[in-house]
């Protein structure tokens, strides 16, 4: 038997064989690939009526076979080889993901003459590189759609005994890479093939129809820097958020797919489902109970063949809470410009609004007994007192010096004797502004202006100071113009 040849009594290659009787079946492995055509052997020789005989069984033995980095380790070893096994119809899924290279194993034990071939179909953009790190300079060895043949062309692969490539997923879809052996010359007639199915997977994450922002908040590519978690989510201690969708980019991917919390975090989130059939899933994410403080949460989506995270989702768990808004309708009975216009909603229609808005936050609102019609003579020349909005709190302000607009709106002088002035009485130490009580009374404010000028944000005159919109202290206060 040629030192290339094992021969085996079973096929789970348990017990080597050196003999075997008539109508044995005998197992022939080949361990290394013959340098030329016919160049192993293995002879057999028995005894029979007195006489000796023998017969030659003649081999050539060449391997062509190819392992990808299953467990994306950066190295193919033998928990790769083992994997294969483990491989689902669609074979090795990666995650798309540009300028990221999967490395594979090109087994070529191959002596005899002939031409290698690789090629790559299916409907995934796919990118095959001779280089884990290929530069702007650089052309990609094969990409779908192509077949290219050892030596012909600059194409450079399959070298004895083994070679590496790089895949890139450019798309998501599936694929299969094939490669092939023709033999030439003393080995015509020869040939060989084998192939590596490869899948391409890529999902995001996405509201519900008209539910951005209701507790989920997509990326915004152009303002999220490499190295962001792209993706957050909210949802109440002891509720559920029902209003992000995972999107999957090919149905015959979504069963390749499955989410996890990350370690840790189970004491304060849960999901499900957490694993997938469809191109569209609605997931519903549950805040556990707890005290009131806030965490964060992580949910991943990953390749359930080796835990390749595709996508992340922060989870902030926030408790309940409610707040008091003041809201106020102003008007000056001495002005007819300040007259506010009959379709002004109600202080419950506001409400509505801001309780869908900021129930993500955990926080629901309802109307402080301060709120309600004002006449305010802001429209007046002279000095100008304030009815307050809290007891013990006033303004007061010197509209003389500060004309009405061109356009007869309020100039921004006048729009901050509503939201700015040095001395309320009632606080200590002294605060700025009406926002500024209001955030220290934990109470949001909407004052509903007609002809209002000024808005969140200038222009302001360079010499004074801009009246303040916000509160310098946690809450927050919105001015809402009539114009």
């Amino acid at each position: 038997c040629s030192e290339n040849l094992r021969t085996w009594g079973d096929a789970d290659k348990t017990t080597q064989c050196t003999s075997a009787g008539r109508g044995d079946a005998v197992y022939v492995e080949g361990i290394r690939a013959s340098t030329y055509v016919g160049g192993d052997k293995i002879i057999w020789g028995w005894s029979e009526d007195g006489k000796t005989y023998a017969r030659t069984n003649i081999y050539t033995i060449f391997s062509l076979r190819m392992f990808g980095d299953l467990n994306f380790d950066g190295i193919i070893n033998s928990s790769d080889y083992v994997g294969v096994k483990n491989l689902t119809e669609h074979g090795w899924a990666m995650p798309v993901a540009s300028n990221t290279l999967r490395k594979v194993e090109l087994k070529t034990d191959l002596l005899i003459p002939g031409h290698l071939i690789l090629s790559l179909t299916g409907d995934a953009q796919l990118r095959v590189w001779t280089t884990a790190t290929p530069t702007t300079n650089d052309t990609p060895l094969l990409i779908t759609g192509q077949t290219i043949t050892n030596g012909v062309d600059g194409a450079s692969f399959g070298a004895y005994p083994s070679s590496t490539i790089y895949i890139e997923a450019i798309s998501s879809g599936t694929a299969t890479l094939a490669y092939s052996y023709v033999g030439t010359g003393s080995a015509d007639g020869f040939g060989y093939q084998t192939h590596l199915d490869l899948a391409a997977v890529k999902i995001s994450l996405a509201a519900a129809p008209g539910k951005v922002h209701h507790g989920f908040d997509p990326p915004c590519p152009e303002e999220v820097d490499p190295g962001d978690e792209p993706y957050w989510a909210s949802v109440i201690k002891g509720g559920t958020n029902g209003i992000v969708n995972l999107v999957i980019g090919l149905q015959k991917m979504a069963g390749l797919i499955e989410c996890r919390i990350a370690s840790g975090d189970e004491a304060y989130v849960d999901i499900s489902p957490k694993t997938f059939s469809s191109v569209l899933t609605q997931l519903t994410i549950t805040g556990k109970t707890g005290d009131d403080s806030i965490q964060d949460a992580q949910i991943e989506f990953v390749l359930k063949l080796n835990g390749e995270v595709l996508e992340t989702l922060k989870v902030m768990v926030l408790p309940p809470r409610t707040l008091e808004a003041g809201i106020y309708t102003v008007e000056d009975s001495n002005s007819v410009g300040t007259k506010l216009p009959s379709w002004i909603p109600s202080a419950s229609n506001i409400l509505d609004v801001c309780n869908d808005v900021f129930k993500q936050a955990g926080i629901s609102f309802t109307v402080h007994s301060s709120s309600g019609a004002r006449n305010y003579p802001y429209d007046t020349r002279g000095f100008v007192d304030l009815e307050p909005a809290f007891p013990g709190m006033m303004m007061s302000y010197n509209t003389n010096a500060h004309p009405r607009a061109a356009d007869n709106s309020m100039s921004w002088q006048e729009y901050s004797a509503f939201f700015s002035t040095y001395n309320i009485a009632g606080y200590t130490p002294a605060v700025e502004s009406i926002c500024e009580c209001f955030a220290l009374s934990n109470t949001v404010g909407m004052a509903i202006i007609n002809k209002g000028t000024m808005g969140y944000e200038g222009p302001y005159p360079s010499d004074d100071t801009p009246p303040y919109i916000r509160g310098t202290k946690s809450g927050v206060v919105f001015a809402g113009n009539v114009r």
